[in-house]
C-alpha cells in the first residue's frame, strides 16, 4: 500500500511539474510556443519572435521595460489576431531624430490589440500601416520624432485612452484612413495635436483635449469626418484648421480657447450677436454674420474667423482682434465675399485676401505683423476707407493683380504699402502713407497705379521702386517731408519700360536717389492744358520745393504758363523736362484786435507755393485798446486727471501720468470715432482695501486702480496700458524676476508666478485677464504693458502658480502634471500603485500570477482527491482483510 501511496503521489506531483514547464519554460526560452494562450517577453526581438510564434487570440506580455532601444522594437510581422500587453512596462528608444525606428510596427496585419504601453523617444511611437480592426488603448506615447501615433491606409481601428505629448510633428496622425473610432485622447504640446489628410468617415468622440500645441486639430482634404464633444484650447496658432477641400465634416460641442465655442459652419447660417473662440464658415454660402467677435485665448494670439469656399458671405461689424488672423478670406474662384464696419487689430494678420471680387469697406486693421494682405488668388477686389497704421506693414500684396485700393490710410508702419509681384493694373486712390519707414514700396510690380496719395514724414523715402519695376504711374500726389529723400530707384529696369512719374507735389531736403544708375524713368508727360497740382493752366512736369524755399521749381524763372523755362536735371539720365512752378494766390483774414501797439492777421496761399515773393503784410502797427484775457486755472488732487482736447481713429492718444504715487506709466488710446474736449480720471485704490477685492486667483495683489475715460467704452478700439513693478518691492517680498524677450516669469522660494494685469469690466467679481508682456528696465523697475479693450477697475497681480509648469506628482494611483494655475494633467493611469513621480511595477505579470495560482490550487486538489482515494481504500482492504481472518477462525 505504501509504494502505491507513494507511486501516485509523485504522479501528481509529475503532472504539476509537467504543467509549469510546458506553460512557463519551454524551450528555454522566455515566451510559449505555438498552440498555448499567454506568453511573457523580455526584449525588442525576444517580443517580435513571441508574437510571430503565438496562436490566434494569443496575448504576450511584457515583463520589463525596455530602455535605449536603437532599432525598430516590437514588430508584428505578418502576425494577425494577437494582442500585446505593456502592463504599463516603457519602451523607450534612444531619442535620435535622424533615425526611422518605431517603438511598435504594424503593416499588412488585422485584428490585433495592443494596450497598457509607455512608449517613449522612437521616431514614430505606433505606425499602423494598411492594419485594419485592431484595438489601442491605454498607450501613453511622448518625445517622438515625428509622430506619436501613425494610422496609414488603416481602417476600422479603436483608439481609446491615448495620451500623445510633446511630439515633434502631429501627436496623432491619419493619413487615407477611414472608418476609425476615437476616444479618450489627450494631445497636448505637440505641433499637431490631430491631425487627419484624405481620411474620411472617421468617429472622434468624447473627450478628446488637444491643448498647448501650435495647432489643436488640422484636416486637411478630409471629408465626413465627425469631431464631437471635445476641447482644444491654448494652442498658439489654431486651436483648429482646415483646408478648403475639407468643408464637409461635423463639428459638435467643441471649445476652444477662453472656454468659448468653436463655431463650424458648412451650409447657410444666419450669425449674430455671438462671441466665438474660433469661427469658420466652409462652404456656407450666402451666409450673413453680424455683430459677432472672435476672442481665441486670454493669454496668446490665437484663432480667427476664417471664411474659405463660400460665396456671398456679408460680414458687417466683426471684431476679431489680439488673435492669430483677425479675418481670413480663401476661395479660389469668383465667391463676392463682404467684409464691412470691421475691426481687426494686434493679430498677425488682421485680413487676409486669397480669393477674387471681395470687397473691404470701412475697415480697422492696426497693430498686426500685416495689416491687409492679399495674396496670388486675390483678383479683382475692391477695398475702401481702410486704416492700416502701426503694423509692420499696412498694405501688403503679394503676386495680386486688377485690385482696386481707395481711401488708404497707413501711418507709422514700417512699410505703409508693400507691392511685391503684384502687376496689371493695381490701382491705389487718395491714400496717405505718413511716419512709416517706407511709405510706398514697389518690388518686381508692373502696371501700377497710383494716385493722389500723400506719402509724408517717412524716416527713409516716400516711394521706393526695386528689381525691375516697370510702367508703374504715381500721379497727382504729395510726396513732402520725407527724412531719406522723396523717392529711391533701384534696378527699376530701362527705357522704354520705365516708371512714369508727373503733376506731383514733391517737397523734400533731397528729391531723389537713384541707387542703380542704369535706371531710367519718364518725370514729365507733354505739355497739355488742365489744372496741375499746384493750381496753374497745364498739366507737364513735377512741382520740386525744398522746406527751406530754395527747390527748383521755387526759384526757376518762368513765363507766364506756369512751367519752368529749364529742365530739372537729378544725375545726367533722368529729367523733368517741364518741371511746374507756382503762381502765388494769397488771401488773408481781418486784422485782430489791437494789443500792445501791434495787430496781425492771417493769409495763405491757395496754391502752396511756399514761395513768399507776393505774399501780403501779415503784421502791422496800431493803437493798443485796453484789455486783457484770463488764463486757465489748475487743480489737483487724489487723482490724476488729464485732458484731452482732440482724437481722432488715425492718429492715437497717448496720455503720460506724472503721479508718483501710482506705478503708471502711460495710455495709448486709439477710438472708432473723433472726440473732444474729454478727461481721463485715474484713482488709485486704497491698498487698505484690497483685503475687500474678491475673485483674484492664488498671489499678491500689487496696486489696483480705476480709470474713467470720460468717454464710451464701446467707442475705444484698443489702450495699451504701460506700468511697472518696482524692483525694491519685489526684493522685500523674496521674490526674483526673469524675462527673456516679451516673455517672463516670477520665482518665489522656488514656486513660479507671472504678472498679469487684471481688468474688471463690470465691478462684480469677475477679472478678466489681459495679455501682459515685458518692455524693457530701469534702476528701480520693470516696465510692462498690456491691451485692453476698455476702461474700467484694474489690478496689477502676482499669480501665484501651485506647481512648476511640466513637473509631475503621483495622486490617486495616477502620474500627473503640472500645466500651470493649479492645473494637473493625468498622464498615466496606474494599475500597481504610484510613487517617486511614476507607476510602480507590478511583483510579477498579474494575468499570469492569477492562471499560475489556479494551476497551483488544482494541482493541489489532485494530490488530495488521490490521498483521499488511496486511504480510504487502504482502509476497505484492511476490513476485508480482518474479515477474512475471522472466517478463518470460526472455521477453526
Amino acid at each position: 500500500m505504501k509504494r502505491g501511496l507513494v507511486k501516485f503521489t509523485f504522479l501528481g506531483i509529475g503532472i504539476f511539474i509537467l504543467l509549469f514547464l510546458i506553460l512557463f519554460i519551454p524551450n528555454g526560452k522566455s515566451w510559449a510556443g505555438t498552440g498555448a494562450t499567454f506568453y511573457n517577453c523580455s526584449g525588442c526581438d525576444d517580443c517580435s519572435a513571441a508574437i510571430g510564434n503565438a496562436s490566434a487570440g494569443a496575448t504576450i506580455f511584457l515583463n520589463t521595460s525596455l530602455t535605449w532601444i536603437n532599432q525598430t522594437c516590437i514588430n508584428f510581422g505578418n502576425k494577425s489576431n494577437v494582442i500585446f500587453d505593456c502592463q504599463n512596462y516603457s519602451i523607450q528608444g534612444n531619442g535620435s531624430a535622424r533615425s526611422i525606428f518605431y517603438g511598435v510596427y504594424l503593416s499588412s496585419v488585422n485584428n490585433n490589440t495592443i494596450r497598457n504601453c509607455n512608449i517613449s523617444s522612437f521616431y514614430n511611437g505606433i505606425e499602423l500601416s494598411f492594419s485594419n480592426n485592431s484595438i489601442l488603448t491605454n498607450i501613453n506615447l511622448t518625445n517622438h520624432s515625428h509622430y506619436g501615433l501613425e494610422l496609414s491606409s488603416s481602417n476600422n481601428n479603436t483608439l481609446t485612452n491615448l495620451i500623445l505629448n510633446n511630439i515633434s510633428n502631429a501627436g496623432l496622425y491619419l493619413q487615407q484612413s477611414s472608418y476609425n473610432n476615437l476616444t479618450g485622447i489627450v494631445t497636448n504640446f505637440n505641433s499637431y495635436g490631430l491631425a487627419l489628410q484624405s481620411s474620411s468617415n472617421n468617429n472622434i468622440l468624447n473627450k478628446i483635449i488637444g491643448n498647448f500645441n501650435v495647432v489643436g486639430f488640422l484636416l486637411d482634404g478630409s471629408i465626413n469626418n465627425t469631431l464631437q464633444n471635445s476641447t482644444f484650447q491654448e494652442n498658439s496658432n489654431f486651436d483648429f484648421t482646415n483646408s478648403i477641400n475639407s468643408c464637409n465634416n461635423n463639428l459638435i460641442n467643441i471649445t476652444g480657447s477662453g472656454n468659448r465655442p468653436i463655431g463650424y459652419y458648412n451650409n447657410p447660417v444666419i450669425i449674430q450677436d455671438q462671441t466665438f473662440s474660433q469661427l469658420i464658415l466652409c462652404g456656407a454660402n450666402n451666409s450673413i454674420i453680424n455683430n459677432v467677435t472672435i476672442w481665441g485665448s486670454d493669454s496668446l494670439y490665437n484663432n480667427d474667423l476664417r471664411i474659405y469656399g463660400s460665396s456671398g458671405v456679408i460680414a458687417s461689424l466683426v471684431n476679431s482682434s489680439y488673435n492669430y488672423n483677425g479675418i481670413n478670406l480663401y476661395s479660389s474662384t469668383d465667391y463676392n465675399d463682404s467684409i464691412l464696419n470691421s475691426i481687426t487689430n494686434f493679430n498677425r494678420y488682421g485680413i487676409s485676401l486669397s480669393c477674387m471680387n471681395a470687397t473691404l469697406t470701412n475697415i480697422t486693421a492696426n497693430n498686426n505683423t500685416y495689416g491687409v494682405y492679399l495674396n496670388s488668388l486675390s483678383i479683382r477686389s475692391i477695398l475702401t476707407n481702410i486704416t492700416a497704421n502701426n503694423n509692420t506693414y499696412g498694405l501688403y500684396l503679394y503676386s495680386s493683380k486688377n485690385n482696386t485700393f481707395n481711401q488708404i490710410t497707413t501711418n507709422n508702419n514700417f512699410v505703409g504699402t508693400y507691392l511685391y509681384l503684384s502687376s496689371n493694373n493695381n490701382t491705389l486712390n487718395n491714400s496717405i502713407s505718413s511716419n512709416n519707414k517706407y511709405g510706398l514700396y514697389i518690388s518686381s510690380s508692373n502696371g501700377t497705379i497710383v494716385s493722389n496719395l500723400t506719402a509724408k514724414n517717412n524716416s527713409l523715402y516716400g516711394v521706393f521702386l526695386e528689381s525691375a519695376s516697370y510702367n508703374n504711374i504715381i500721379t497727382n500726389s504729395f510726396i513732402q517731408l520725407n527724412n531719406g529723400s522723396a523717392f529711391a530707384l533701384n534696378n527699376t529696369g530701362s527705357s522704354p519700360q520705365a516708371n512714369y512719374f508727373y503733376n506731383n507735389y514733391f517737397n523734400n531736403s533731397l528729391q531723389y536717389s537713384n541707387i542703380s544708375t542704369s535706371s531710367v524713368n519718364f518725370f514729365n508727360i507733354t505739355k497739355t492744358l488742365g489744372t496741375n497740382i499746384v493750381g496753374g493752366t497745364y498739366l507737364a512736369g513735377n512741382y520740386w520745393a525744398a522746406p527751406n524755399g530754395s527747390g527748383f521749381s521755387q526759384t526757376c524763372t518762368s513765363s507766364t504758363d506756369g512751367i519752368c523755362d529749364t529742365s530739372y536735371n537729378f544725375d545726367g539720365i533722368n529729367y523733368d523736362y517741364s518741371p511746374l512752378t507756382c503762381i502765388e494766390s494769397w488771401s488773408c483774414g481781418t486784422w485782430s484786435t489791437c494789443a500792445n501797439s501791434i495787430q496781425t492777421r492771417t493769409c495763405s496761399d491757395a496754391n502752396l507755393c511756399q514761395t513768399y515773393k507776393y505774399k501780403p503784410i501779415d503784421s502791422q502797427a496800431c493803437i493798443s485798446d485796453l484789455g486783457g484775457h484770463t488764463a486757465p486755472s489748475g487743480g489737483g488732487g487724489s487723482s490724476f486727471i488729464s485732458t484731452i482736447t482732440n482724437i481722432t481713429p488715425d492718429k492715437p492718444v497717448e496720455i503720460t501720468i506724472n503721479n508718483p504715487s501710482m506705478d503708471l506709466n502711460s495710455l495709448i488710446l486709439n477710438v472708432k470715432k473723433e472726440f473732444s474736449n474729454s478727461s481721463v480720471n485715474i484713482t488709485k485704490i486704497n491698498p487698505t482695501t484690497y483685503s475687500l477685492i474678491t475673485g483674484l486667483p492664488i498671489g499678491k495683489l500689487y496696486q489696483a486702480f480705476e480709470i474713467e475715460p470720460g468717454i464710451s467704452n464701446s467707442n475705444i478700439i484698443n489702450a495699451t496700458i504701460n506700468f511697472k513693478i518696482n524692483k525694491t518691492w519685489l526684493a522685500d517680498n523674496n521674490i526674483t524676476f526673469h524675462y527673456k524677450g516679451s516673455r517672463f516669469w516670477l520665482l518665489e522660494n522656488d514656486i513660479v508666478g507671472n504678472v498679469i494685469l487684471y481688468r474688471n469690466p463690470d465691478g462684480n467679481s469677475t477679472w478678466i485677464p489681459l495679455a501682459t508682456n515685458y518692455s524693457y528696465q530701469d534702476n528701480q523697475s520693470y516696465h510692462l504693458y498690456a491691451y485692453s479693450k476698455g476702461f474700467s477697475t484694474f489690478a496689477i497681480f502676482l499669480n501665484k502658480y501651485d506647481c512648476l509648469p511640466n513637473s509631475a506628482r503621483c495622486d490617486n494611483n495616477e502620474v500627473q502634471l503640472c500645466l500651470g494655475n493649479s492645473t494637473w494633467l493625468v498622464t498615466e493611469h496606474c494599475a500597481n500603485g504610484c510613487g517617486d513621480r511614476k507607476c510602480a511595477s507590478s511583483f510579477f505579470v498579474s494575468e499570469q500570477f492569477r492562471f499560475l495560482s489556479i494551476v497551483i490550487v488544482v494541482a493541489v486538489v489532485i494530490i488530495g482527491l488521490i490521498l483521499i482515494f488511496y486511504k480510504k481504500k487502504h482502509k476497505l482492504r484492511k476490513i476485508r482483510k480482518e474479515r477474512r481472518k475471522h472466517k478463518k477462525k470460526k472455521r477453526k
